[in-house]
């Protein structure tokens, strides 16, 4: 991003949110944004099927443009399949694609598909836009803001793990679906996020990719804050509970570190929670409060059953010799 980050004449934002945001005449702004998923790193064709996965990479575009309070309008696929791949599979991951821009109102008008000689990569990028007055960034939480999370937390991290092949003997079939399907087809909240955004709810906000712990560094290094998390104020599901009892493992390491479940992490000024609340209630969305923006001097804590710990972003994260688990 230092080699990179441009600082022309009509860029309101450009390398550090969700989103690069430009100016445009008029009221409104752009904003644009970019993802890829790779073969193997992000997704593996054994646990994916093309429509899920052509699903998951427009929506997880679209998610972005949500974190900035945006209104996603085209997107643009690119797309280099390994030569064994059918034509079939192909069309597969288009028609995702088409049926996620479908729900959100977004029109695919252009892209390139062309071969690749070992691994399947797709790329989308989203135009979106936004009354610049009602853009939100990750750098604008104060001192005394709340933390706020829609949603619940991990549920995407058990699905892939069930997918992996992990064994949940107390899960009902149903709890099994709804944990894969949340890995599988995440469902961006745009309505939510524009709804915030619109009445001004928000100081800063970013979309759970990468895992709460992340999120929250990501808008307190942005924000140049530090934040209090409170360990049992994280919202995660009962079928995720029943799973990370299961297997032995910590429900909320799926919570912090898991990633993929694209709820909206934001900060407000706790007078403003009511509202948020009831205005995503409408919408059969909950809110829990987990925490509090503090000075930066302080840090990023995790404070759990009477003790303290350093909030570290411990989600995945490219170019890092750790992980061999495939997301």
């Amino acid at each position: 991003s230092s080699l990179l980050n441009c600082r022309c004449e009509g860029v309101i934002r450009g390398i550090g949110d969700d989103a690069a945001v430009l100016d445009v005449e008029g009221e409104r702004a752009l904003l644009v944004t970019i993802d890829s998923l790779v073969e193997n790193i992000h997704f593996t064709l054994k646990t994916h099927t093309p429509y899920q996965l052509g699903y998951k990479a427009m929506a997880v575009n679209l998610s972005d443009i949500a974190a900035m309070g945006g209104e996603p309008k085209y997107a643009l696929v690119s797309l280099s399949a390994r030569p064994d791949l059918k034509l079939q599979l192909i069309e597969g991951i288009y028609e995702g694609m088409e049926e996620m821009a479908r729900e959100a109102g977004v029109s695919i008008v252009g892209g390139d598909t062309t071969s690749s000689q070992s691994h399947l990569f797709i790329s989308v990028a989203v135009i979106g836009e936004c009354p610049k007055e009602e853009v939100i960034y990750r750098s604008g939480a104060k001192v005394g803001d709340v933390v706020i999370l829609t949603g619940t937390a991990g549920d995407s991290a058990a699905g892939l793990r069930l997918l992996s092949g992990s064994k949940a003997p107390s899960l009902s079939q149903k709890e099994i679906e709804y944990l894969e399907r949340r890995h599988l087809m995440p469902r961006p909240r745009l309505k939510a996020a524009r709804k915030i955004a619109s009445l001004k709810l928000a100081s800063a906000m970013i979309d759970v990719s990468d895992g709460v712990s992340s999120e929250v560094s990501h808008i307190c290094r942005s924000s140049r804050v530090g934040a209090e998390i409170h360990a049992e104020r994280i919202p995660i599901s009962e079928p995720a509970r029943k799973f990370a009892s299961d297997l032995g493992i910590s429900p909320l390491k799926l919570a912090l570190d898991g990633g993929e479940d694209y709820e909206l992490l934001l900060t407000a000024s706790e007078d403003k929670v009511e509202e948020i609340r009831s205005t995503l209630a409408e919408m059969n969305l909950g809110i829990s409060v987990i925490g509090r923006i503090l000075p930066h001097d302080r840090g990023c804590v995790l404070k759990s059953r009477g003790e303290e710990f350093e909030l570290r972003g411990g989600g995945f994260t490219h170019f890092h010799p750790a992980s061999d688990e495939v997301t």
